[in-house]
Parts: structure tokens; C-alpha cells; sequence
């Protein structure tokens, strides 16, 4: 009787299929030429190319190279388009949170080596530090450093003599130039009057700055004084190249 016979290690090479067709067994257990289709497909020469993965379009400008051995996850909410950067390392937001609340961060320029100050579009903020300048002239002009590095200014209560003490600001060339300042830039002062008994002390603080410049200590103007046992927090600001506004 007649039977079917299984010939094994016959090549198809030479045999008739047409161009980027591969021969895949179909339902009936034939060899069947037919397209490759789905995430992958084939040219004529074999070259086998991935233009989806699970169905969904993956398109890849320069090779994408993973390291480690973890399951990664991305995860959107809508259409999204991010830029990375060329080096470093993504933070979460629980790192971000961590380093906030546990570490003393200077953001921004610092406007000497060690006055601190955040800039919001360019305009700087100053919180100072806490050692007190104490004044001892009855007319002192205070130095770029001594606001950026303290802001603290404190009438000398060793002087047993009634006396007026005048803090002079820089100049805002002299803030522009010698701590970095920019027009714009806020800068925080406290001035506080300890008492001397028997003896009346004020201290006042003021500026020289005026549109056009420097207009000397003879019309010291922007006067804000504090009398004994009195503080206050004074804001003055970077209106130009030549002149502060004190609030």
C-alpha cells in the first residue's frame, strides 16, 4: 500500500517564493509564503526592522543603551514631550524633598563669598546673616560686605554720650560693582538701638544715592530712624545704576 514519507534535509534554497515573503507553517501544517507582519518586518535581503513594539510606533534617532538588570517604567498622563540632558543623573521628587530638608542650599548668585541671595527672573532677594556691624561713628558708611555678609546694624551701647548715629548705604555703584548687584536686586537690613541709660541714642539709616548719582553726606536723604529699645527691618531696592529706593 501507498503511504506518505517525511524527507528530511532537503534544502528550499532555489525553490520559487516571492520577494520578502518567508515560508511559515500555516493551519494545515504546510509551509505557506506569506509576509512578515506586526512590530517586525523583512526585506529581500533578510534585514529585519522594528517599527513597533506591542503594536505601538517606536521611532529611534541614535541607539538607546540601558544598564542594569531592573524592570523600568515610564508612566504619562498625556501627550508628552521631554528633553533630556546630555549628562548627569534625573531626580525624583522625593529627592528633591530630601535635599530641601536636609541641607542649607544657596540659590542663585551669591553677591560676595559669603552673602547669600535667591534670584526670581533675574532679580536677587538678600537674607542675611545674623552678626550684628556695630556702628561707632556718628556718621558710618557700611561696606557691600557688611550688608551682604551680615545686615545687622547695632548702635554702639559701650558710648556712655548721647549721640546719633547715621548708617550710609552704598552707593548702588558700589553694590553693582563690588557685590554683583543688578538693577531690580532687594536687599534686607535690620537696625536696632540699644539703650544707654541715662544717654539718648538713635541710629538712622540712609542713602546718598539719588537719580544722576552720588549727591554727598551734606543731603543724606531716605532717613529711617529707630529710637532706644526700637528695631526694624528696612528694604531697600537697586532702582538704576545710580540710585536705591529704601522701603
Amino acid at each position: 500500500s501507498a503511504s506518505n514519507t517525511t524527507i528530511s534535509g532537503v534544502s528550499a534554497v532555489g525553490s520559487s517564493l516571492a520577494s520578502s515573503k518567508i515560508l511559515v507553517g500555516n493551519a494545515s501544517d504546510l509551509a505557506a509564503a506569506v509576509a512578515m507582519s506586526g512590530d517586525v518586518t523583512i526585506s529581500n535581503t533578510g534585514a529585519t526592522t522594528v517599527g513597533k513594539i506591542g503594536g505601538k510606533e517606536v521611532s529611534l534617532a541614535g541607539n538607546l543603551t540601558t544598564s542594569g538588570a531592573f524592570a523600568t517604567t515610564l508612566t504619562t498622563t498625556a501627550a508628552t514631550s521631554v528633553t533630556l540632558p546630555t549628562t548627569g543623573t534625573l531626580a525624583t521628587t522625593t529627592d528633591v524633598a530630601n535635599v530641601l530638608d536636609d541641607a542649607t542650599m544657596t540659590i542663585g548668585k551669591s553677591g560676595s563669598s559669603n552673602g547669600d541671595g535667591i534670584r526670581f527672573v533675574n532679580k536677587r532677594i538678600l537674607f542675611n546673616k545674623s552678626d550684628p556691624v556695630v556702628c561707632k561713628a556718628e556718621q558710618e558708611e557700611v561696606s557691600s560686605a557688611e550688608i551682604l555678609e551680615s545686615g545687622i546694624f547695632i548702635n554702639d551701647v559701650s558710648n556712655n554720650n548721647s549721640i546719633n548715629y547715621t548708617i550710609i548705604l552704598p552707593v548702588a555703584s558700589t553694590l553693582i560693582t563690588a557685590a554683583g548687584a543688578k538693577v531690580g536686586d532687594v536687599f534686607s537690613v535690620l537696625i536696632s538701638c540699644g539703650n544707654v541709660s541715662g544717654k539718648t541714642h538713635t541710629l538712622t539709616l540712609s542713602s546718598k544715592d539719588k537719580d544722576g548719582g552720588s549727591i554727598g553726606y551734606s543731603t543724606i536723604h531716605y532717613l529711617i530712624q529707630v529710637t532706644e529699645n526700637q528695631s526694624r527691618v528696612v528694604y531697600f531696592r537697586v532702582t538704576s545704576a545710580n540710585a536705591i529706593s529704601i522701603y
